[in-house]
């Protein structure tokens, strides 16, 4: 989603709040990607959605405005050799 590849992830406390999200995003026009979520981020629900990270202030935004806010957001990179994914972000589900 970016050049280098990074990107940004929202995770949710249920896949009913992520489908919430996907559903709001969508109703706004807002680019994004519903994706599994990484194994290396600890959260309950089993889908994240990728935001690229200009984006990533009206996704929220949007978010904040339907109650459909997420748990967490991380800075994301996916792997394409090897297996897993790469994240970058702390426990408590800020981004840096």
């Amino acid at each position: 989603m970016t050049e280098q590849g990074w990107s940004k992830l929202l995770v949710f406390e249920s896949t009913h709040r992520a489908l919430q999200a996907e559903e709001a995003l969508k109703a706004a026009g807002v680019a994004h990607r519903v994706i599994p979520k990484p194994a290396v981020i600890r959260a309950d629900c089993g889908i994240a959605i990728q935001v690229a990270p200009e984006v990533l202030d009206g996704a929220l935004r949007c978010l904040e405005n339907t109650g459909a806010g997420p748990a967490g957001t991380y800075d994301f990179r996916p792997r394409f050799v090897g297996s897993g994914a790469e994240s970058k972000g702390g426990s408590d589900g800020t981004s840096s």
